[in-house]
């Protein structure tokens, strides 16, 4: 699937507010900076970049609980960035690939990768290694991704080709190890055991993996 062309067409869907896959919901972020907040202490954090960052509102909504901070986002979609209302976060939401991203070395305390990597199609060990490039050293990452035990079967809401690719937590700790990173916390993340009876995958069958760069 060419998922960039996706991105693009659903952001000019009327749902600009992208409930039909519910991750730009503003639920959703709520959801996503809890899980991401469970490990990582944004109060220490000055300079983030979220990866797959649509219209910005992980950011924002990061900015406005601590202002002063330099938040800056990347995204394949120009659509998507497009898509939010926070005109005033749009000169850092940037149009790149996570294999490629326009910024120096070592300057970021912290990047998130959340709910991308299920849409990604390049190569992990390369991604993962721009993480680490652009991190500080003892920076932090957290990823969530789907959970490879999980694979084939299909998302009765969003239809068998809503998601690209699954991981087995332990050989993507593994593949952030190779890269240098030290891998912290590794959890499977199952809100609600009955959305996976009901097909309800999404949101049910994820892990996240929290680590600092050596």
């Amino acid at each position: 699937m060419d998922w960039k062309k996706y991105f693009d067409d659903l952001a000019l869907t009327e749902e600009l507010d992208h409930r039909r896959v519910g991750w730009a919901s503003s639920e959703s972020q709520c959801s996503k900076f809890a899980t991401a907040s469970e490990t990582i202490n944004f109060d220490e954090v000055d300079f983030l970049l979220d990866i797959g960052c649509a219209g910005g509102h992980f950011i924002k909504m990061l900015g406005e609980k601590n202002p002063g901070r330099f938040y800056s986002g990347i995204d394949i979609s120009l659509e998507q960035i497009r898509s939010g209302d926070n005109a005033c976060l749009r000169p850092n939401l940037i149009l790149a690939s996570m294999l490629e991203t326009p910024f120096k070395s070592s300057c970021f305390d912290c990047v998130t990768c959340i709910g991308v990597l299920q849409n990604f199609t390049g190569s992990i060990e390369d991604a993962l290694r721009e993480i680490h490039r652009i991190l500080k050293p003892g920076g932090q990452t957290v990823l969530i991704a789907m959970d490879g035990l999980y694979e084939g079967l299909e998302d009765k809401e969003k239809g068998p080709d809503a998601f690209h690719r699954y991981y087995a937590p332990e050989e993507l700790s593994e593949s952030l190890e190779h890269q240098g990173f030290k891998v912290l916390e590794s959890k499977s993340i199952i809100y609600d055991r009955e959305e996976v009876t009901r097909g309800e995958l999404h949101e049910s069958l994820t892990f996240y993996i929290y680590c600092r760069k050596k």
